[in-house]
């Protein structure tokens, strides 16, 4: 059959297709950003957005203010999010449940705590059968678990205590938490159809991060006996002298555009890869007497190309959140550690994925991965480097706050919710600021802003203004607001240029959950409502008013409607 030739109209079109397809980023739009931070998170964002409804809905006489009616998010194209706010966030774009659950705490504020418990806390506590007696025989192991990867917080060893005690590996528990809360189940996909027009094109922003073990001694390990054979390892080959552990990388998609959708967004910057020319693997059975290699020849290539953008909308959304929230996910690199990790770990808390297509990325890796426990062969080890199979974990080793990566999809105005204690926390991100807290972080993650540096940053952020507290406030310690005028750097771990004038809106909350004990699971639900009446209060209502809601309606839509 002869070849039929396309008009010029037709073939402009295909070009102007493809160009769209490979841009940059658009400069100069506005992008929210939320911290990671596992269940205390969700719980800020929750009280947060629902406080806002609440209060959106008061000044224009709606007695039930949804996301529609008061376009409380209406003005961010973008949204970046990281480890429990990609929970939070995931269930508020596909989850009619979860977002009639906001919606409904927003209606009656003084009864969000008990409906946050009914709709959600509930929920989980049902699906996991986790009691307190089962619950507190773990305890001692997850401060352990904790001390090891240097996580010390009592929310990160609460969520590791309650992780051991279900006895799921990291993907179930993320497929149960999303399944019981927001009735999503573990086919569901992000080409699904979002909650309401208020989501429909927007473009979400999941952050997370990629092992790429450097060439400093470092692996990853894929697979351990328990008594440390047979063990499989990749690491990574670069043609510089040094190969960062960590690669930021995130998945994106726009809103409602299907399962066939291509991501707006590169998944990892071209620059950050610019020298990874493979994974490679290293299947021991017995040292040097039973030993298998292989070698993936495009590990750079994947990453920083197409592969994971490609029919987005077919990945799951339970595997995409389970990456964003992998904190424990960087055991793989603890090489002597990992036995003692693997007897206090029974399932595995490191998300797996692959070059597999179409929606198989994390499933093929799994299943190559748990083949492993089968029999450990050159056979095995050729599968896992057939497809490139690789780690991917938290965006908080490479940067929790999701800022950065709202920078990457070119915002010029960021609102980033924080919920671990201090706009100080966000220092690392400037010039001068001190090195990241994860294990093994890379020193060139970071600065992504030349100016402030992080001294100056710091003297603004103290000077942000605190809601007053009504009483009684039990958990919510301090709740501040402020703006700084920053200018990007250039970074190629990232891909950013420098010169780029950015208003950074911070919203910062500080709690003192105390929820070492099972049946404090509950001060989520109670932080949720404090947050709610802080906004609420008489008290704060200038603050709220000048400061707050401009930074998510927009100054020019606030005056207008006063």
């Amino acid at each position: 059959m002869p070849r039929q030739r396309r008009s010029p109209l037709a073939f402009a079109t295909a070009l102007l297709l493809v160009s769209c397809a490979n841009a940059a980023a658009p400069i100069g739009s506005a992008a929210l950003a939320l911290e990671g931070g596992g269940f205390r998170a969700q719980s800020a964002d929750t009280g947060v957005l629902a406080g806002l409804l609440a209060f959106v809905g008061k000044q224009r006489g709606i007695a039930a203010p949804t996301f529609e009616s008061t376009g409380l998010l209406d003005r961010f194209p973008t949204v970046s999010t990281n480890s429990g706010s990609s929970w939070f966030f995931s269930s508020l774009v596909y989850s009619p449940r979860f977002k009639s659950l906001l919606e409904a705490m927003a209606a009656r504020p003084t009864q969000s705590a008990a409906i946050y418990k009914a709709g959600y806390t509930n929920s989980w506590l049902a699906a996991t059968n986790v009691d307190s007696t089962h619950f507190n025989l773990w305890e001692k192991a997850a401060r352990a678990i904790a001390a090891l990867l240097g996580t010390g917080d009592e929310d990160s060893i609460y969520i590791i205590t309650y992780f051991l005690a279900t006895g799921f590996d990291w993907g179930h528990f993320v497929d149960v938490l999303l399944n019981s809360t927001a009735t999503l189940s573990r086919n569901a996909t992000l080409g699904m159809t979002p909650t309401g027009s208020w989501a429909k094109g927007k473009v979400w922003i999941s952050c997370h991060s990629v092992i790429t073990p450097g060439t400093d001694g470092h692996e990853s390990k894929l697979y351990q006996g328990v008594l440390g054979y047979p063990r499989v390892t990749y690491t990574t080959q670069s043609s510089s002298a040094s190969f960062p552990d960590y690669v930021p990388a995130a998945f994106s998609v726009r809103l409602g555009d299907g399962l066939t959708s291509f991501a707006p967004y590169r998944y990892v910057a071209p620059s950050a890869v610019a020298t990874l020319q493979s994974f490679e693997y290293r299947g021991v059975v017995v040292p040097i007497v039973d030993e298998h290699k292989a070698s993936y020849g495009q590990a750079g290539a994947i990453l920083s190309g197409d592969t994971f953008r490609t029919n987005v909308g077919m990945q799951p959304i339970a595997r995409v959140v389970s990456a964003s929230s992998a904190f424990m996910g960087c055991a793989a690199l603890f090489g002597p550690l990992a036995s003692e990790l693997q007897a206090l770990i029974s399932g595995d808390v490191t998300p797996w994925i692959s070059s597999s297509a179409d929606g198989r990325s994390f499933d093929n890796a799994d299943a190559l991965v748990q083949a492993l426990k089968s029999g450990v062969s050159q056979g095995a080890v050729n599968a896992l480097a057939s497809t490139g199979v690789h780690g991917v974990i938290d965006g908080g080793y490479t940067d929790n706050s999701g800022v950065a990566n709202a920078l990457v999809a070119g915002a010029t105005e960021i609102t980033v919710v924080l919920n671990s204690g201090a706009a100080e926390s966000l220092s690392y991100l400037f010039q001068g600021g001190p090195p990241g807290g994860s294990p093994f972080q890379p020193k060139s993650l970071f600065p992504v802003f030349a100016t402030p540096n992080a001294s100056a940053a710091n003297v603004a952020f103290s000077a942000f203004e605190s809601f007053a507290l009504p009483l009684p406030t039990r958990w919510l310690k301090k709740f501040s607001v402020g703006t700084l005028k920053a200018t990007t750097a250039k970074n190629a771990a990232w891909g950013l240029e420098a010169g780029r004038n950015v208003s950074l809106h911070i919203v910062s909350l500080s709690s003192s959950l105390d929820i070492g004990e099972f049946e404090n699971l509950a001060h989520y639900d109670q932080l949720a409502e404090e947050l709610i009446l802080t906004i609420l209060s008489e008290q704060n209502k200038p603050l709220v008013q000048s400061t707050l809601l401009p930074m998510f309606l927009g100054r020019s839509a606030v005056q207008l409607r006063n």
